[in-house]
């Protein structure tokens, strides 16, 4: 069969058992509020219910089919339920019924571009390294840093030492970005102060140059401009000769290319914040997204403080509850460094470190928090930045009982001798940040965990990485990777439930 017809019969069908669903539920239960089922949907969705939760999100789009939130909360819960194909076609419904940006940009990300039937086999191989989709995608992250921080901002939030002043330059180096900062005065502004040999704390760059271009492709290793043309956010893109240029929000970005029209790791690269950075934000807003890290689904309800400073809790400045979409807005005067601390029931309380910049008007965060762990069992969770695109966890080792774990994205589930569940790893994440989540059951075996950069792209010192471990109830302890770390990152071991950190290459 043609695969056009397939996508149209895909959404065909699911209109169809949206419809028929709706109907159902109403001459059985009556009509219950859009809102009481979305937030039902939900629940199923946290408590591992899926097919609950499909049908509490199918009843809130009979409802109501012309808002974002049903649609977003049944792609979530196909997605928790393993049925991509169908998570992204309620996105193209979605997109259709509704006018969200936000289900254009999700749909955008997983660049989907025919639905794909997969024949049934009675004993499925399991998959090679090969076989993981690994689609580049714009890294809006730190494009968005790029065009709003200033050098304020980078000194607070990276490196406040001193870089190197040298014939009417000024040059700084951020290992943890992989970016090379660079000041001078223009025609039109003194962006040094010359006294102290440093630029003034409000200007932007007057240029950036990534170590490697791939980190703003999610870490891929090649890439046409063909393929530049199609990525979510791309505007303005030109070839001429070797030299590709093209914008996003305020950034204008040129690439040398080596081969006409093809980039690659080494091209030279120049990244132009477009604004002086001279006038600061007078108001500022923190929009952060509450994500639980075994399931990757919003947490709603979840209680969010926040106190002025790191690591401080005196007076609370704001205090607010996540909503529909697992997310809170909290409005702030001043910018700087903030702590967020998250609690809800049922979940480890967490603080959270926040720094609002002070040419960035909005700025948008999230917090992966941990269900409480029964049984005193321990848990990694992965998250990172938008480059590398891939990050994987690894368990390996031996359970109690002497049985070989090795839990990752090929081998999810590790049972012993006697089928006993020893880890288990939530879902392989394959398009950045994360959560990526392990949790051990087992804990008297013998086990190390890393990290492997499946792109292979050397970048992963510089992806922001951090692996959170948590013990029964609580945060042991959160561990960051450090520079110089190529492709996997050892981040520690356990031994009959004793955990040592080691962060270093393995």
């Amino acid at each position: 069969m043609d695969k056009k017809k397939l996508i149209i019969i895909a959404v065909a069908l699911i209109a169809l058992v949206i419809v028929l669903a709706g109907v159902a539920i109403a001459m059985l239960q009556g009509v219950d509020s859009y809102a009481a089922r979305i937030e039902e949907g939900y629940r199923y969705l946290q408590e591992g219910d899926f097919n609950n939760a499909i049908l509490q999100f199918r009843y809130a789009i009979e409802e109501d089919g012309s808002r974002e939130d049903g649609y977003y909360g049944l792609y979530q819960a196909y997605l928790s339920a393993g049925d991509e194909e169908m998570a992204i076609t309620v996105l193209r419904v979605g997109v259709s019924s509704t006018t969200s940006t936000h289900l254009r940009q999700l749909l955008d990300s997983r660049q989907p571009t025919e639905v794909v039937v997969i024949p049934e086999v009675t004993e499925p191989e399991e998959p090679e390294q090969e076989d993981k989709n690994i689609q580049p995608i714009l890294n809006t992250d730190i494009l968005t840093l790029f065009a709003s921080a200033s050098y304020g901002d980078y000194c607070m939030q990276y490196d406040d030492s001193k870089g190197n002043y040298s014939a009417g330059q000024y040059t700084k180096h951020l290992a943890a970005i992989g970016a090379t900062l660079v000041y001078y005065d223009t025609s039109t502004e003194r962006v040094l102060d010359s006294g102290r040999g440093v630029p003034y704390n409000q200007y932007l760059p007057n240029e950036i140059r990534l170590d490697n271009i791939m980190g703003l492709f999610g870490g891929v290793s090649r890439l046409t401009f063909n393929d530049l043309t199609k990525l979510s956010g791309v505007a303005d893109a030109q070839l001429s000769g070797d030299t590709i240029t093209f914008s996003y929000g305020g950034c204008e970005i040129t690439i040398i290319c080596k081969d006409e029209g093809i980039i690659t790791g080494n091209c030279e690269n120049y990244i132009v914040p477009t604004g002086t950075g001279a006038e600061g934000a007078k108001q500022y807003n923190l929009s952060a997204s509450i994500v639980d890290a075994t399931t990757g689904a919003p947490v709603l309800g979840a209680k969010v403080k926040l106190y002025a400073g790191y690591n401080t809790f005196g007076e609370v400045i704001e205090e607010v509850a996540t909503d529909n979409y697992g997310k809170a807005s909290i409005d702030l005067e001043e910018s700087g460094t903030y702590t967020a601390q998250v609690s809800k029931d049922g979940y480890i309380t967490e603080e959270f470190e926040v720094y609002i910049m002070s040419n960035l008007q909005q700025t948008q965060v999230t917090f992966n928090i941990s269900p409480t762990i029964s049984g005193g069992g321990i848990r990694f969770v992965l998250s990172w930045g938008g480059s590398p695109s891939d990050l994987d966890s690894y368990l390996v080792g031996t359970a109690s009982d002497g049985s070989y774990v090795n839990v990752n994205y090929e081998h999810m589930t590790a049972t012993n001798a006697s089928g006993a569940k020893v880890a288990e790893l939530d879902v392989d994440d394959t398009s950045a940040y994360g959560p990526e989540t392990i949790t051990v059951y087992d804990v008297s075996g013998s086990y190390e965990f890393y990290v492997d950069d499946f792109t292979n792209s050397g970048m992963i010192s510089s992806s922001g990485a951090t692996v959170k471990i948590y013990i029964g109830s609580s945060l042991y302890t959160t561990v960051t990777i450090p520079a110089g770390i190529r492709d996997q990152w050892h981040v520690c071991t356990v031994n009959n439930g004793e955990v040592t950190v080691t962060n270093r290459s393995r």
